[in-house]
């Protein structure tokens, strides 16, 4: 699902491309989960990498 919203593909679109309604049905319940509350999920995930992966003293110039 998230691979579609990425791509920019709608929706509708998505569930057109679904070939049977078990595929169809799962898919916008992922659809529904993930409006609710699933960019908060992302944006909290981003933090924990980001500060992860950074160290202590920051971001440095490496061009020099």
């Amino acid at each position: 699902m998230l691979g579609y919203r990425l791509t920019g593909i709608s929706r509708e679109r998505t569930l057109a491309l679904q070939t049977d309604e078990e595929s169809r049905k799962a898919l916008r319940a992922a659809w529904r989960r993930f409006e609710r509350n699933g960019m908060e999920r992302l944006r909290e995930a981003a933090k924990i990498k980001l500060k992860k992966n950074v160290a202590e003293n920051g971001f440095f110039d490496t061009s020099k």
